[in-house]
């Protein structure tokens, strides 16, 4: 259930323009009462090509390997 509205949440992120680029799970807030999700710490986030910039940028031990 976490994974789908996780999913969810990404999906609409990227529907609206945007990336997050730190999700991790101290960014996930889960409300056990509810059985939901909210994700949150949208500091590093940014628009899809409008104002990404390239290099490691996040939280180091969550950076997705670089392309070679």
């Amino acid at each position: 259930m976490v994974i789908d509205q996780l999913l969810l949440g990404v999906d609409y992120l990227h529907s609206n323009g945007l990336v997050h680029r730190d999700l991790k799970p101290g960014n996930i807030l889960i409300n056990k009462k509810e059985r939901s999700i909210k994700i949150g710490d949208f500091g590093l986030s940014a628009q899809i090509n409008h104002d990404i910039q390239y290099g490691k940028i996040g939280t180091p031990s969550y950076i997705a390997p670089e392309l070679i």
